[in-house]
């Protein structure tokens, strides 16, 4: 509720409507609905998926270094990745990491007949602007030995044909498969 409202409910309209008290509730009210924010974006640093100049202090929780260069959402997937815990390597536990950040819906397979674990990501098509981010994550706790391979979903003939002139216009060039 706005503070100012809030204020002038605690007293009559026909005190609240004169001076002095309509400047000074008005006055008042504009220092409490600045103070109701600044409180409600501190509140916002306690949690990762909503800190914002408060992932420095997560970051160096966790023993990250901080990289100002990196989106918001890269600080949050990593510093959430560190707080899932180092562990023993499943498939389960590299979706949970994936799921840590945008776009990190994935299916991971083990394929023991080409010796390789499969990424399939299935929550975009094409390939996601963050993978370098995502490789970074899974090199972090997947054992140097086991190799990985990642796999795509690009646009298909059917897709595309089942899309409507205008539809097609707005896809990028990155959503086909190269």
């Amino acid at each position: 509720m706005d503070k100012i409202k809030e204020l002038k409910s605690y007293l009559p309209e026909f005190l609240v409507s004169q001076e002095p008290l309509k400047s000074i509730y008005e006055a008042e009210g504009n220092i409490l609905n600045e103070l109701s924010l600044s409180l409600d974006d501190s509140l916002n640093q306690y949690f990762v998926d909503t800190a914002t100049w408060g992932l420095e202090a997560w970051e160096k929780f966790v023993g990250i270094p901080t990289d100002k260069n990196k989106s918001l959402d890269d600080r949050r997937g990593l510093i959430k990745t560190k707080l899932i815990g180092q562990g023993k390597v499943t498939t389960n536990y590299i979706e949970e990491i994936f799921r840590a950040y945008p776009n990190g819906e994935v299916d991971v397979v083990e394929d023991f007949s080409d010796n390789v674990i499969k990424i399939h990501f299935k929550s975009l098509i094409g390939v996601p602007d963050n993978l370098n981010t995502f490789i970074s994550s899974l090199e972090e706790v997947f054992p140097s030995h086991l190799p990985y391979k990642f796999q795509f979903q690009f646009l298909t003939i059917a897709m595309v044909e089942a899309m409507t002139l205008e539809e097609l216009e707005q896809q990028t060039l990155d959503k086909f498969e190269h």
